[in-house]
């Protein structure tokens, strides 16, 4: 089985961007190519990537101007020459045997395999994983149960890294990023599509991705342009589900319920929004004020007690009490 890992570079440190090429190519396995995709990088990053293609034979890179995350793993999709492929980020690591583990797992009929993902921080909670280990999942109901749980904020199975992907699925039915959207959930539409069309998806009980906390990750800093790519992302993912499914349609506006408090929680009230509270308060009404989250407010999907507590706040406009959660989440984030 040939592999293809695929590293999207931008404005990573230093530190850990060697560390991350490093773990690339010291696997244990022969049978596979590095491709570090620098998207566009103002800084050393573009420097750094040759020195390292110049000295390991397995890693090319590619230059190009910046297209984003998405555009950055679709450039390396397109270059690579594979089996399966993996999305690695320029700052996390995988696991000296990680292609063999997932070697060992594959075979032909599996379009997708997923592993778990391992913290390397203290201040990240990966999280449950509700799925069967050494399983292949292959059946309508299974495939389904499998798009529900990738919907739902517990399912904890919504990134694209720690999967390896069919290359011969990606090509035949054009299974690409969406590069208009960003901010961390273009992953989750990029694998609802991906598993839309999947006959078989396993799972292993390995962990063989080592996320890195990046304290000023574009995910943890507030930014109004991202909220609105967020909703977008939920859009296209709305546009891919039947309505007369009943199921996947409670679970998406579960989702959508959980999008509003942490848009609220961590992206609109955040301490590190500069705005002022009353224009928070203003454009975080804005922000909803549309006929998705007006659909998820009236689904009867529970939450648990303290989201339930502040989709009430939120409901009844009392965002003194929503920007005092968000304070409290704040701190707590940095014990």
């Amino acid at each position: 089985m040939k592999f293809s890992v695929i590293v999207p570079i931008y404005k990573v440190q230093y530190d850990k961007l060697r560390e991350c090429i490093l773990s690339l190519v010291n696997q244990d396995y022969e049978n596979y190519e590095i491709i570090l995709v620098d998207d566009g990088s103002p800084d050393e990053c573009p420097k750094i990537c040759d020195y390292f293609a110049h000295n390991y034979q397995k890693i090319k890179v590619i230059h190009q101007k910046n297209k984003g995350l998405s555009g950055a793993r679709n450039t390396g999709v397109r270059s690579a020459s594979c089996d399966y492929y993996t999305f690695v980020d320029g700052d996390d690591k995988l696991v000296p045997n990680a292609l063999s583990i997932a070697n060992e797992h594959l075979n032909t009929n599996i379009d997708v395999l997923c592993s778990r993902l391992k913290s390397c921080s203290e201040y990240e909670d990966i999280g449950e994983y509700p799925y069967e280990f050494n399983k292949s999942y292959t059946t309508t109901d299974e495939l389904k149960y499998l798009k529900k749980k990738l919907i739902e904020f517990t399912g904890n199975n919504n990134s694209a890294c720690g999967k390896f992907y069919k290359y011969k699925l990606t090509i035949e039915k054009e299974l690409y990023h969406n590069e208009t959207l960003k901010q961390g959930a273009e992953d989750l539409e990029f694998n609802f599509r991906f598993f839309s069309n999947c006959k078989e998806i396993a799972f292993i009980k390995e962990m063989i991705y080592e996320c890195v906390y990046n304290e000023n990750s574009i995910t943890r800093s507030f930014s109004l342009e991202n909220q609105y790519l967020i909703l977008d992302c939920f859009k296209k993912i709305r546009n891919n589900i039947d309505a007369s499914d009943v199921e996947l349609m409670n679970a998406f506006y579960g989702r959508l319920k959980y999008v509003m408090i942490s848009t609220a929680i961590s992206g609109f009230f955040n301490p590190k929004n500069k705005l002022l509270f009353n224009e928070q308060k203003k454009e975080y009404k804005k922000y909803i004020n549309n006929e998705l989250f007006k659909s998820a407010i009236k689904n009867k999907t529970k939450l648990d007690t303290k989201r339930t507590i502040i989709l009430f706040c939120i409901k009844h406009q009392l965002y003194h009490f929503v920007n005092f959660f968000a304070i409290i989440r704040y701190y707590q984030k940095r014990k």
